[in-house]
């Protein structure tokens, strides 16, 4: 074998390799849109966890849990998708409990996806309108963390 045809060989040894490393890392991370979509998952679970904490609260102070989202009574708190701007659900189901519903684009109890733990656990979801019925026992708890 020439030292050309060597040559060849191995930028094309080289391409292929490239390739496969990308398709692989593709394969185990998706794409750069999955991961966005994957992170304003995250947002929106982590923004229906704060308005439940901030409901909590709410139940603990005035003894009944709000009516509606807008009587929540935080003005830093996002009542609606960071995406799409369409409200996030919320109903009152009864008197310790609220139905929290959002719309999610991938599905987080996949376990190749790199979820938090307590994610998958808490708040697990597949794409499409989610609902979780949530108990509140009117106990304080510390405002959930910005983001």
């Amino acid at each position: 074998m020439s030292a050309a045809t060597l040559g060849r060989a191995l930028i094309v040894a080289g391409g292929v390799a490239s390739v496969a490393a990308v398709a692989t890392a593709l394969l185990l991370i998706g794409s750069p849109s999955a991961q966005r979509q994957a992170r304003l998952d995250a947002t929106r679970v982590h923004d229906l966890l704060r308005i439940e904490q901030a409901a909590m609260r709410q139940l603990a102070r005035d003894g009944a849990l709000p009516a509606t989202p807008a009587a929540i009574d935080a003005p830093d708190l996002r009542r609606a998708d960071p995406d799409t701007g369409a409200p996030y659900g919320y109903r009152v189901l009864a008197p310790d409990r609220v139905e929290l519903c959002a719309h999610f684009a991938v599905d987080n109890r996949d376990p190749l996806r790199q979820v938090e733990p307590w994610l998958r656990a808490e708040w697990p979801h597949g794409p499409g309108r989610a609902c979780f019925a949530r108990r509140v026992d009117g106990q304080a708890v510390p405002a959930a963390p910005a983001g």
